[in-house]
């Protein structure tokens, strides 16, 4: 019996190792993406799916259900590549933090998150791979669903044929850094609020633009363990927080963030904080709780007051 288990051990060694040389074999087919900025071979077999948002490739193993999605995006002045490392442990938890460390990726420093996540009932294996670059944030984030087995859950992102598949990606990763431009858009992500139909892009330089709100440099961004700050006009600059009196406690503050690709939901907890005194003594956005804190001026039109709708994280997804 004894030699038997170790036969089939043997062979399951086998089989893996083959998998792997097949993916990193010359022969195989392969195809390569070049954009000018980002280039990387990828198994010939994989499907191009639809980008989203600061995507700037996206595939999926027909065979595996691997869904792979590589993304760029200029970082603002302070934020910093710990930043999306993401802890998540409220009362409806998505996400769960299996593992974070440092690895290189073709010679480039690089950060590498592995998460269990739910969605919608399913559970998917998360791995995510982090590379900051002269002001530049770049993810290849890979996801599979979660095999159940006779031996419990098992990952499919480590199983050789994927596994070898992530690895012909990072290995061959490449960025050309003569080509690195600013993006267009000056939004880093975007604020929903359905109940009051309010949908407006989220900045880091300023307040004063039109169709945009400001994330405030003294909170945290979405993610992060503290307060996020999200700033905007009441009457001017398309008075993008015109209604955002009107929320009442339940209602949902979507952020979905191109820097971490994630969109986090947020559960209105109470409205109408008024702070009088403001302008000397500065709202704080304290550290140890996930939250969003929403501002605007008050009276409408004035700027003698500001108020605050505060929210609690209730769940966050991939993009």
């Amino acid at each position: 019996m004894k030699q038997y288990f170790y036969l089939i051990s043997v062979i399951l060694l086998v089989v893996a190792a083959a998998a792997v040389f097949t993916y990193e074999n010359s022969s195989v087919q392969k195809n390569y993406f070049d954009n000018g900025e980002i280039s990387f071979d990828y198994p010939a077999n994989w499907q191009s799916v639809a980008v989203k948002y600061s995507q700037v490739a996206s595939f999926t193993d027909p065979e595996s259900s691997l869904n792979v999605t590589v993304s760029r995006q200029p970082t603002p002045g302070d934020y910093s590549l710990n930043n999306f490392t993401l802890n998540f442990t409220g009362d409806n938890s998505s996400f769960k933090l299996v593992s974070s460390e440092n690895i290189t990726v073709s010679g480039m420093n690089a950060h590498e998150n592995i998460y269990k996540v739910n969605l919608n009932g399913s559970s998917l294996d998360d791995e995510e791979i982090w590379i900051e670059n002269n002001g530049v944030l770049y993810s290849i984030i890979c996801t599979a669903p979660t095999k159940s087995g006779l031996f419990g859950d098992e990952s499919q992102l480590k199983n050789s044929k994927n596994s070898a598949a992530i690895d012909l990606i990072t290995k061959s990763f490449s960025i050309n850094t003569s080509s690195i431009k600013n993006s267009s858009s000056p939004f880093w992500g975007k604020i929903s609020i359905p109940s009051i139909n309010a949908n407006w892009g989220i900045r880091s330089d300023t307040v004063n633009a039109y169709n945009s709100t400001y994330h405030l440099p003294v909170s945290y961004y979405p993610g992060e363990n503290g307060v996020c700050g999200i700033l905007g006009h009441h009457t001017m600059f398309s008075a993008p927080f015109s209604r955002i009196d009107e929320l009442k406690t339940g209602d949902t503050v979507i952020i979905t963030d191109f820097l971490s690709q994630k969109v986090y939901t947020y559960t209105v907890t109470s409205n109408g904080d008024i702070k009088w005194d403001y302008k000397t003594n500065p709202i704080q956005f304290n550290g140890g709780t996930q939250e969003l804190t929403l501002v605007t001026c008050w009276p409408p039109g004035r700027q003698e007051g500001a108020f605050m709708i505060h929210c609690k994280l209730s769940s966050v997804q991939l993009i």
